[in-house]
Parts: structure tokens; C-alpha cells; sequence
């Protein structure tokens, strides 16, 4: 398990500066066990896409579940940074600059994954060769979004051509054709259920992906308020505008439709 480097890898930046933080242990805690869970999401993810080219619907339900359950645990670890108050975070934030929420290649490898893309968050690890490498090769492969709607395309769904022959580099965009596809799937889920169990599943992974951003945000408002982030970003605001992306658009816009026809 390789304990010895795990338990030696917090270094508190107050300690370096004869600073007394005791909660700055925790914040360092914290935001590794984030990245540890990160990692595993991505094999996970990784695995999901794996399943789905080889049309083994069923088989992915498990990954799928342990994805939203791996999302809960992320969830309820705020509960522990809500311990920390503004005045205790204030004893040791300035010497976390220029740290960032950006510095979180991972994060990003899981969004580009789950297919929203943007290539300006490469500049933020030019200074990390072996992060910038990473970003810019998941940036350039399927998503799996991607691979999803091809598999429905391969199975008779009116997939469109320009959604499957798209740049892989750039983010999914919504279709009215293929919320149209899901809506098909749950009207006659009788005859799609393994895809109705995936696409429910998946809004699982979504929902909870965004209950953890709405939790992140929160956090932060409860510790620093509007002011900026350490690493410059806005903070909460910043936070905030994020806090509508979806992985996938259409299986939650279908939801407005089924029964209305």
C-alpha cells in the first residue's frame, strides 16, 4: 500500500513559516483523499467506456454504481472542510497561494471524459509537463458520451452523422435528434430496458456530480465568502457558472417530454 509515502506526504506550508495552523492538516488531508477518489473515477470511466465498445450494456451498470457511490463519499467529505471556520481557514490561506482548484488535473480529466471539453485549462499546468501531456491526450480521445452515442448508432438509433464524425477535442453539443433517441428508450423500455437501466444510471452519475458542485460552492461561501481564490479564480462566482454543466444534456431534457405525447 505503500503507507510510508501516503502518511509523509503532508508538508503544511504554516509549519515551513513557524506558523501555528492546526487545521491545515485537515485541508491537506482533504484535498488528497479528493485526488485519490479522482484517480479512481477515472479507471472507472476508463473501464465504462471499455464496456460500452464492447456492447456489454449490462456490465456496466456495476462501474457505473460504484462511480455515483466513490460521488457520495466526495459529497460528504465537505461535511468535514465545514468544520473549518473563516477565522481558522484565515490562519494558514495566504500561504496556500498560488494554489488552486485549477492546479486539479484530474478534475479536468474527468470532465473531458464524461465529454465537456475546453482546451484553455491546459494553461493552467504548463508548469506540470506529465499534467499538461495527460489533458492534451484525453482532450484528443472519445469521450464517453461519444462512445454511448455511437453504440445507440450502431443499434438503429437515429443518431446524427455530424454528432459521430465531430471533433472528439471540443464538447458535446445538445441534438434534438438524440434527445429524441432517449425518448424512444423510455417509451419502449420494454424492448430497451438494459439501455433505459444505463441512461438512468448515468443520470445518477450526472445528478450527483452536480450536487457535489452545489456543495462545493457552498463550502466556499461558508469559508470565504466572494472573495477570490488563492490561485486568482473568482471563487464562488466562478463556482457558480459551472454549476449547470451536464454530461449529458439530452436524458435530462427528455425528462420535460415523456408523458407529453
Amino acid at each position: 500500500l505503500q503507507l510510508d509515502n501516503i502518511l509523509n506526504a503532508q508538508a503544511p506550508e504554516s509549519l515551513k513559516e513557524g506558523i501555528k495552523a492546526d487545521d491545515e492538516m485537515m485541508f491537506i488531508i482533504i484535498h488528497q483523499t479528493y485526488e485519490l477518489w479522482f484517480k479512481q473515477i477515472i479507471h472507472e470511466l476508463e473501464r465504462l467506456i471499455q464496456l460500452i465498445e464492447a456492447q456489454k450494456i449490462s456490465h456496466a451498470y456495476k462501474t457505473v454504481d460504484r462511480i455515483v457511490q466513490i460521488q457520495k463519499v466526495l459529497v460528504q467529505q465537505i461535511d468535514v472542510l465545514n468544520t473549518l471556520s473563516p477565522d481558522e481557514f484565515a490562519t494558514f490561506r495566504d500561504n496556500l497561494n498560488p494554489a488552486s482548484g485549477f492546479q486539479s488535473h484530474q478534475f479536468r480529466l474527468v470532465e473531458y471524459l464524461c465529454g465537456i471539453k475546453d482546451e484553455q485549462y491546459l494553461v493552467y499546468h504548463r508548469h506540470n509537463p506529465h499534467a499538461y501531456r495527460k489533458l492534451e491526450t484525453y482532450l484528443n480521445k472519445k469521450s464517453l458520451y461519444d462512445v454511448f452515442l455511437k453504440f445507440l448508432y450502431d443499434k438503429g438509433f437515429n443518431i446524427p452523422q455530424k454528432m459521430l464524425k465531430k471533433n472528439v477535442s471540443e464538447s458535446h453539443q445538445y441534438s434534438e435528434e438524440v434527445k429524441n433517441c432517449f425518448i424512444r428508450i423510455y417509451q419502449e423500455k420494454e424492448e430497451y430496458m438494459a439501455l433505459y437501466y444505463l441512461c438512468e444510471r448515468l443520470i445518477d452519475m450526472d445528478d450527483h456530480f452536480q450536487l457535489w458542485r452545489f456543495r462545493h460552492i457552498k463550502m466556499v461561501e461558508r469559508t470565504i465568502g466572494q472573495k477570490t481564490g488563492t490561485g486568482g479564480s473568482l471563487g464562488a462566482k466562478y463556482l457558480k457558472s459551472t454549476l449547470e454543466k451536464r454530461f449529458f444534456p439530452e436524458l435530462w431534457e427528455m425528462r420535460t417530454e415523456i408523458g407529453t405525447y
